[in-house]
């Protein structure tokens, strides 16, 4: 008995994000609804980051905050010298110019807030 050569395996990145229509949803004999669709992209969107840690360019104390994702921060009073912050030119949000994480929409890149 002969046994065919052997191939050599590679390994194959994708360069392309997975389809949302090219994964089926169990319970509708495989076929997808706009609902289905939807929450399938949801799923496969990387999820921002929610906490990040304002730094006072005046006197560098530090806030850890919750950011919200239903609108963007202009203005932030520090706690420790009462200065206020305002995003820098070119910059949307507090966040992008003074926290270690920029906003939600900054990290899905979606644009400014």
């Amino acid at each position: 008995m002969r046994h065919a050569p052997a191939i050599p395996c590679r390994t194959f990145m994708l360069t392309e994000p997975v389809r949302p229509d090219a994964i089926t949803v169990p319970g509708h004999g495989g076929r997808q609804t706009d609902g289905d669709r939807h929450a399938v992209t949801k799923s496969l969107m990387k999820k921002p980051i929610l906490q990040s840690t304002l730094t006072c360019p005046e006197c560098r104390h530090q806030t850890a905050m919750t950011m919200p994702t239903d609108q963007c921060l202009y203005f932030h009073d520090c706690p420790a010298c009462g200065a206020l912050l305002q995003p820098k030119p070119g910059d949307c949000c507090v966040f992008c110019s003074y926290g270690n994480v920029p906003c939600p929409p900054m990290q899905l890149q979606e644009g400014c807030c």
